[in-house]
């Protein structure tokens, strides 16, 4: 019983951690697109991009 439990949660919750990353060219704190921002500050939230 414990090792069906396993086989369906490590699997679960890679796939839930791998699909809430931000996207690439998003802020890594706050997922706000950063596209075409130079200055290396992302303007939501204020975290060095």
């Amino acid at each position: 019983m414990i090792l069906l439990s396993l086989t369906i949660t490590i699997p679960t919750a890679f796939l839930w951690h791998r699909d809430r990353r931000p996207p690439r060219g998003s802020c890594q704190s706050c997922g706000y697109n950063l596209t075409g921002n130079v200055s290396g500050v992302c303007p939501e939230c204020g975290a060095a991009a």
